[in-house]
């Protein structure tokens, strides 16, 4: 009572030392008049604002209550000690109070339960608090409750209008180094520097980023690309040379004026074939090769359109077999050429050994070859249409895939 009186007054009882005392250091100045009223005291005893640490007193005070009165009304034959015996009330041991103090179970009368888990805890309930300025300072203020004991979706109850932050403000305060990174970019970590600043980076062309905050950028597949915002994949556009476009139209017209030329030509040395020039020409090789330019002009359009299976067959194909019988004709219009002019020796019989018949077989034997090199090359590895993404990462193109390198070459060979 002393020391609470000299506390609480800054004072010292009569016949005090000011050594006891010890609380102010002016309190061996004066003495207690007698007359101090606790009414008018202000101190941490007499603070009635906060009753946290009080209640807390309260509810630990009613609970060795509650465990002394378990005690007091054990019976023995009855008790939860050895051989049911009960503790005696006058001198028990703290372990024996322990062992009540576990199952008290009793209700404040604010309506609050006490009682106690496993582990000896209470039941978690606990005040929200907001610390708010005032004109002589600052109060806490209850904002809300957290309640272990609530049903679920009741546990946790606040109060969001009443808490006051920072400076005043209704609103939570940014405590951030840096804003949030908006759909399309990504987070680039400022190298140094903690883990909240970093740089807003736009995702690459190929990958998006469909969320804010986004920590990395996904990459969209073969097929798709990024729109311009890197926030979706778009389908990528497919292009292939069609008749449409100025080049197509190019290549047909050079076709066309190719096969008729040729059809020219051809005309001409049909309608003159009984005449001794055409005749001295191998009028029959001679058709033949013209024949052969023709289909070699109308291959090139098969280059040209959407590629499809039949069409990526024919391109490389037809167009080695139509050239190889070119060639052939040619090689034997040549050949009968060199013979003719070494034929003008005397005695020279060179020219029987290569007569229409084996002209006819060179030309036969040779485009019988490239058949057999074509036709092995579909059983095995035919060419076919591929959309490929390896040349260019905006477009798709979509063209025929040679199947077998090996074939093809063999083909040109």
């Amino acid at each position: 009572m002393q020391e609470f009186w000299g506390k609480a007054f800054s004072c010292r009882l009569n016949n005090t030392e000011s050594s006891t005392v010890g609380y102010h250091p002016d309190s061996w100045l004066r003495e207690c008049t007698g007359n101090e009223n606790l009414l008018t005291a202000h101190n941490e005893f007499t603070d009635v604002s906060e009753y946290r640490v009080t209640y807390n007193v309260y509810k630990s005070t009613y609970a060795i209550a509650h465990a002394l009165h378990d005690m007091l009304s054990c019976q023995d034959g009855n008790g939860p000690f050895a051989n049911h015996s009960c503790a005696n009330i006058s001198n028990f041991q703290p372990w024996q109070l322990l062992h009540y103090m576990k199952t008290v179970n009793f209700t404040t009368k604010i309506g609050e339960r006490i009682h106690f888990d496993s582990n000896g805890d209470p039941v978690p309930i606990y005040d929200i608090v907001n610390w708010q300025p005032t004109d002589t300072g600052a109060v806490t203020v209850t904002v809300g409750q957290y309640d272990g004991a609530a049903p679920n979706g009741q546990k946790f109850i606040l109060d969001e209008e009443s808490i006051i932050w920072a400076g005043g403000q209704s609103t939570v305060p940014k405590a951030v180094c840096s804003e949030s990174c908006d759909s399309g970019t990504r987070k680039a970590h400022r190298k140094g520097q903690p883990k909240c600043c970093y740089d807003c980076t736009k995702c690459p062309q190929g990958e998006i980023s469909n969320t804010t905050d986004s920590t990395g950028c996904l990459k969209c597949s073969a097929e798709y690309k990024s729109n311009e915002n890197r926030v979706e994949c778009i389908p990528k556009e497919i292009e292939f040379l069609s008749f449409d476009e100025i080049m197509g139209i190019i290549l047909v017209t050079l076709a066309l004026v190719g096969f008729c030329m040729t059809l020219l030509v051809f005309a001409t040395f049909y309608t003159h074939r009984e005449t001794p020039i055409v005749k001295a020409n191998n009028s029959e090789l001679s058709f033949i090769l013209l024949v052969a330019l023709m289909l070699c002009s109308l291959c090139s359009v098969t280059f040209i359109g959407e590629p499809s299976t039949w069409s990526c067959t024919l391109r490389h194909t037809s167009f080695g077999i139509i050239f190889v019988l070119c060639v052939s004709c040619v090689l034997g219009k040549t050949i009968v050429v060199v013979l003719a002019f070494k034929a003008t020796l005397p005695n020279n019989s060179i020219l029987k050994w290569f007569g229409p018949t084996q002209q006819r077989l060179t030309v036969l034997i040779l485009t019988s070859l490239q058949c057999v090199i074509c036709t092995i090359w579909l059983a095995t590895s035919p060419p076919y249409p591929r959309k490929s993404t390896e040349h260019f990462n905006e477009i798709i193109v979509f063209e025929c895939n040679l199947g077998s390198e090996l074939a093809f070459h063999c083909v040109l060979g």
